[in-house]
């Protein structure tokens, strides 16, 4: 699949960013937390933990795979377990390797829910439908996150401010989304097809069906799997963490999860690289762990869900961006 990067950036440019403030996070992470301690932990990671881990990330997936499903049944379509399965890994791949708020990926999964059966409105229904609960479930995620109190120190308050004026803007986005369907050339979906980034799918999105995308049932059972995401995101990061024989705070993990997750979704590079990375240490310490259980934590957990995702995510993708082409 060809796909422009970011504003027009090139993609290596994009990409050379993004590790060089990995590199950097580490660097300094480093400096601060004693590198001997941060290398004899992570040296050290118990087995057993990081195979649990392994094990809840895997679960994302499959997770992931039963919200199409929930629309294909709805909309009479046949998707197989495994191939719903492979779309999400191949979307994950997609969405961190073209920079571009998430539209290619979201292009991308409609293209191959279509190859694999479903109609071209059934396949950007089940792409709305994932939107608006993904979106509703992170706004209530989030709200629960900065509400809980449990981030202490420098900083906290502009977080806390950077959630709530990215909860507003996600809710917009939401309404819209619930909008749209059904909707075809409607005043206001011209004006919103001016708007950078997202005017190449308003038209796609007009052309769901309204009956799938705004049915509660279907919406609440999208939003139940997308809760069960985030949980699973929440315990990997846990288990990481007593994996390196630290102790694990839940709620310190869900908030830490949640505010690098906002901070990934609103960067300019591939995945939040660097940029997750910060955020995570720097969340995780104000939650009261270690530095350096924070950042071997932190560099972990994006191997788990960054980095080992990338060769299986590029081969599916491959298969079916195939697909996709045989399919037009």
């Amino acid at each position: 699949m060809k796909a422009k990067a970011y504003r027009g950036a090139p993609r290596w440019l994009v990409w050379t960013v993004g590790l060089a403030l990995l590199a950097g996070v580490v660097a300094i992470a480093v400096h601060f937390a004693e590198g001997g301690d941060f290398l004899r932990l992570a040296l050290h990671a118990r087995p057993g933990w990081l195979l649990a881990a392994a094990a809840l990330q895997a679960g994302t997936y499959l997770a992931q795979a039963q919200v199409w499903r929930l629309v294909a049944g709805a909309a009479k379509a046949r998707l197989s377990f495994a191939d719903a399965c492979r779309i999400s890994v191949a979307k994950q791949f997609v969405d961190q390797a073209l920079p571009s708020a998430g539209v290619s990926g979201t292009v991308f999964t409609a293209g191959a829910l279509d190859a694999r059966g479903m109609s071209r409105g059934a396949a950007w229904s089940a792409v709305a439908v994932n939107l608006i609960s993904y979106d509703a479930v992170y706004i209530v995620g989030l709200a629960a996150a900065v509400s809980l109190g449990v981030l202490q120190g420098r900083g906290s308050g502009v977080i806390v401010f950077v959630a709530i004026l990215f909860v507003m803007l996600s809710a917009g986005f939401t309404a819209l989304m619930l909008f749209l369907p059904g909707r075809e050339s409607h005043p206001l979906s011209r004006r919103i097809a001016r708007v950078p980034m997202i005017h190449g799918i308003v038209q796609h999105l007009e052309s769901a069906s309204p009956r799938l995308v705004r049915n509660p049932a279907l919406l609440g059972l999208a939003m139940l799997w997308q809760a069960a995401i985030f949980a699973l995101d929440t315990l990997t990061l846990a288990a990481l963490i007593r994996s390196l024989a630290a102790d694990a705070r839940l709620a310190g993990a869900f908030v830490s999860f949640m505010i690098s997750s906002l901070v990934r979704s609103t960067g300019f590079v591939p995945g939040g690289l660097g940029t997750f990375e910060a955020s995570s240490v720097f969340t995780l310490h104000l939650t009261g762990v270690r530095l350096p259980v924070a950042l071997a934590a932190t560099l972990m957990f994006r191997g788990l869900t960054f980095w080992l995702p990338m060769l299986p995510g590029l081969w599916y993708s491959r298969r079916l961006a195939r697909a996709v082409d045989i399919r037009r």
